[in-house]
């Protein structure tokens, strides 16, 4: 006897709204130039080292990245979100977010 495993179905319109473009408030922050709540975490990946923005309530998103992208170019990866469980965002999730901070 064989047993049936079932997987969840997705709806399109479900996936589509957990899309990061979407659903992500970080484009907001930055814009923004908001602080990081200590429950969150913003953490630049890069090939050789990575950076965790401070949650100290005083530097701005905006500006922590200005720093961090004119000096060390564009991350590989990004992580954000809850502590507990942060999303991992590619270059291509966030690219266009972080792009007005690059250097010219």
């Amino acid at each position: 006897m064989t047993k049936k495993v079932r997987t969840p179905r997705r709806d399109k319109d479900q996936s589509q709204s957990r899309s990061p473009s979407v659903a992500n408030p970080l484009p907001r922050m930055i814009q923004e130039n908001a602080t990081l709540q200590s429950r969150n975490q913003l953490l630049l990946m890069y090939s050789s080292f990575q950076t965790e923005m401070p949650t100290d309530g005083k530097t701005g998103v905006g500006t922590w990245l200005q720093t961090y992208l004119s000096e060390y170019g564009m991350p590989s990866l990004v992580r954000f979100g809850p502590r507990n469980r942060p999303q991992v965002l590619r270059r291509d999730e966030f690219a266009d977010w972080f792009r007005p901070f690059m250097p010219s």
